[in-house]
């Protein structure tokens, strides 16, 4: 009976370090997967800043030809530069 409780406390024990060994290998994959994914992280997240930056600066940019199809309108010769424009109406507000 001595003998076969050593044997099981033997089979634990070399069970205990397998169990060890897998949990340690584990961690290690899981810290080499988390290393792997901060740079995947950080380039979603440019890319998301640059599709904002992009989407801003396209609301720009049809902000500012909206602006120039109405300088035109208004403009008697079509060439009127617009801090012309504003050059003009302040000096005739001033008057």
């Amino acid at each position: 009976m001595t003998v076969e409780n050593t044997h099981k406390l033997e089979s634990i024990a070399k069970h205990k370090l397998s169990h060890r060994a897998i949990e340690a290998s584990l961690a290690s994959a899981q810290r080499v997967s988390t290393a792997d994914m901060a740079p995947k992280m950080q380039d979603q997240m440019e890319r998301e800043r640059l599709g904002e930056l992009v989407r801003f600066q396209a609301h720009e940019i049809e902000m500012l030809r909206n602006e120039i199809v109405s300088l035109n309108r208004h403009s008697p010769n079509k060439m009127v530069i617009h801090a012309e424009r504003l050059g003009a109406h302040n000096s005739t507000a001033e008057t």
